[in-house]
């Protein structure tokens, strides 16, 4: 039963954070053991003696986190959705908007409340994997080039080539394909705040600003957006970070690689095939790929993604706090199935 704290940082990306509630129950009460038949998950009611102490102990870190002495997210331009999520309901939440906050163009701005959107970045990595365990079609121990024959099409310039043809299903999936984190946005070779006047002499390799380099896509926000064969085109001609299952690197282009994938098995685009997997079973009917009214979010003060186009690479998903909740009475429930199999065995 986890605890996940929903807002939005300076990015306007959602961003959470995980806490095992077992775990956190045991300050209160005995110790974190993983739920299966020896130790069944834990049953909170309201009335409980440790419920009560338990949601005590989060009003207060709440409250310290935004007004005490040394509170960690200013309450002027932080932003966010609270909720104690069971595998059966929402027990326990808190809401906070800041004082303090972005630009809103087609109406003003609300408060944060359940019904709040949030623009959800990498959680939706999570929706990925789900939807690719839902397609019979696709075997995660396949090489990804049956599904993206075209990842075979690249020039082999050097032994550093990637050989997509090495890489699973399930390595992309898994964080462990070894290729590199963008297709192109966020490089620091852009970054000209960051990057020294001379990255030779300063240890880094020569920059080189032409497309071959830095990608045709997506280098700068104003850039156009990356396509799907943009994509596959950069990830065939780039250089491997680490040989696959080596070491973990995270990688977005990974995950635009499953998502096309999965467009190619299924025959649908990528927010369709999310749609009819995931956010109308769960009756997630206000979750969707595009942008909502602005009055619909809590957009942050300073720069910000809510507007962002990301083409193909798009992670983000437009969704409602209360609705994750949803999302997370699925998971707890799988998580919690998996559990109780495995310790039976």
């Amino acid at each position: 039963m986890p605890l996940f704290h929903l807002f939005p940082d300076r990015s306007g990306n959602l961003l959470i954070v995980w806490l095992v509630l077992l775990c956190l129950a045991a300050t209160v009460s005995a110790s974190c053991q993983t739920p299966g038949p020896a130790f069944p998950p834990l049953r909170l009611t309201n009335s409980s003696a440790s419920f009560k102490e338990l949601t005590a102990k989060l009003d207060a870190v709440i409250s310290d986190g935004v007004r005490g002495g040394d509170a960690r997210w200013s309450e002027d331009t932080t932003s966010f959705a609270v909720q104690l999520t069971s595998a059966d309901e929402t027990l326990w939440s808190s809401y906070f908007t800041a004082k303090i906050l972005g630009e809103y163009r087609d109406s003003g701005p609300t408060l944060v409340t359940g019904d709040t959107a949030f623009r959800a970045a990498s959680i939706t990595k999570t929706f990925t994997v789900y939807a690719l365990l839902l397609e019979k079609r696709i075997n995660l121990e396949d090489s990804i080039t049956k599904y993206l024959p075209a990842l075979r099409d690249g020039p082999t310039k050097d032994k550093w080539a990637v050989d997509f043809d090495q890489i699973t299903v399930r390595s992309l999936a898994s964080q462990l394909s070894g290729i590199a984190r963008e297709t192109g946005q966020s490089d620091l070779a852009l970054d000209r705040n960051e990057m020294p006047e001379d990255p030779v002499k300063n240890g880094f390799p020569p920059i080189a600003g032409d497309d071959e380099h830095l990608g045709p896509c997506q280098k700068t926000e104003t850039d156009r957006p990356c396509t799907g064969p943009d994509i596959i085109g950069r990830a065939r001609n780039r250089s491997m970070v680490f040989f696959p299952n080596y070491r973990s690197t995270y990688s977005n282009v990974a995950y635009s690689l499953l998502g096309l994938a999965l467009e190619n098995v299924t025959g649908q685009a990528f927010p369709d095939i999310i749609a009819s997997s995931i956010l109308v079973p769960l009756g997630m009917h206000n979750t969707k790929f595009s942008k909502p009214n602005d009055s619909d979010g809590i957009i942050p003060y300073g720069f910000n993604n809510w507007r962002t186009d990301l083409g193909a690479d798009n992670p983000f998903v437009f969704v409602l706090s209360h609705f994750m909740s949803d999302y997370e009475f699925l998971a707890l429930e799988a998580y919690i199935a998996l559990q109780t199999i495995s310790q039976s065995i």
